[in-house]
């Protein structure tokens, strides 16, 4: 807490970090925390000065300029995980009468003349008073002082909210939801197979969820879209993905029955390559269990397993796609123009043979 008498009247980020947290040992929290601080160091999207603080169970994200402070909030949410969830607040003391006039002051400068609110309180430490008294208090002068509010407490157009932490109060009004999970860089590196469609996508998203630092390795196809998934991935993972151009190789073989197996050893044989060269041990690639109509059978499973060196994670997707908002903007299927749907499957022993080498080059 030491410095936080600084951020009196301030605007800041307060982060609360993953719920699994929770469940962890006090050391293993410590780590993980110790891990999400370095990872909003290194945020590429904060190109200013900043200062992070630890409030007791939250950090709190101090930027030398607040000017965007709504845009990293919502940047910091979509692509760091192990943020349960994050508010903008401003900082105050939790000195009874200094809490209720800044109070005061910050519901006059969100809340319009009409309409109904309520306040909510969440508080830690010793007080001279409790939440059920402080946001009794806080209501009624609020309702004094713009009385054509109406109180609600079970929907109200406006939420003011208090997160009285020792010394210090939060105000804030909303929470952004965050990627949850285990903090980022946590639990290692992976190089990610990603097609231009949203099974490979949210399988990288589910790895970096559980805290991998995931290298993205796009196959671009002849999809005319193509950019925008390199764009999501660009704002999602990594500035400068790796890029190889597979639509030669599919284009020499779009009459085979069996394309789809077949982009996917080649692009998993290509993925075991990199890996080997970037001393990595895993490589993350979709499964294809899922409600988007896609299919791996057993017998294709078994043949891509016998014929990798590296470790495959296969994210299960089964009917769920998180959060939507993610890839709502492109469509799903297929990954290329020459299948409706995705198949993966095998219906015959005979090998594949397929000269990785020659695309190397690129």
């Amino acid at each position: 807490m030491n410095g936080l008498a600084s951020l009196v009247s301030k605007q800041v980020i307060l982060i609360r970090p993953g719920g699994e947290l929770g469940i962890k040992s006090r050391r293993t929290r410590k780590r993980m925390i110790s891990n999400l601080k370095k990872t909003l160091k290194e945020y590429s999207s904060i190109n200013q000065g900043f200062k992070i603080f630890e409030y007791r169970d939250r950090l709190i994200l101090e930027l030398d300029d607040d000017s965007y402070i709504n845009e990293y909030a919502e940047s910091i949410s979509k692509t760091i995980s192990g943020i349960s969830s994050l508010s903008i607040a401003f900082v105050g003391s939790s000195n009874e009468k200094d809490l209720l006039n800044f109070g005061l002051t910050f519901s006059k400068e969100i809340i319009d003349a009409e309409g109904s609110f309520a306040v909510r309180v969440n508080r830690e430490g010793n007080h001279p008073y409790n939440s059920l008294e402080i946001a009794s208090k806080l209501g009624a002068l609020i309702k004094t002082n713009i009385p054509n509010l109406k109180v609600d407490l079970a929907n109200p157009d406006y939420k003011i909210y208090l997160d009285i932490r020792g010394d210090f109060v939060l105000y804030y009004t909303k929470r952004i939801i965050g990627i949850d999970g285990i903090p980022t860089k946590s639990q290692g590196k992976s190089l990610a197979i990603i097609r231009p469609n949203t099974s490979s996508l949210f399988a990288a998203w589910l790895m970096k969820k559980r805290g991998v630092e995931v290298i993205p390795l796009f196959f671009k196809t002849d999809k005319e879209n193509y950019i925008d998934y390199m764009h999501l991935i660009m704002k999602e993972y990594f500035p400068n993905p790796y890029l190889i151009d597979i639509s030669k190789f599919l284009s020499e073989n779009q009459s085979e029955f069996e394309l789809c197996l077949l982009c996917q050893f080649f692009c998993e044989k290509y993925a075991e390559k990199i890996a080997h060269r970037e001393n990595l041990m895993t490589i993350i690639s979709p499964t294809c269990f899922n409600c988007k109509n896609e299919i791996m059978n057993l017998k294709a499973l078994t043949f891509l397993e016998k014929n990798l060196e590296v470790s495959v994670i296969r994210p299960i997707q089964m009917h769920y796609f998180g959060d939507k908002s993610l890839f709502q903007e492109i469509d799903a299927l297929p990954c290329c123009t020459y299948k409706n749907k995705i198949e993966i499957i095998k219906s015959n022993d005979k090998p594949y043979e397929i000269n990785i080498n020659s695309y190397l080059e690129q």
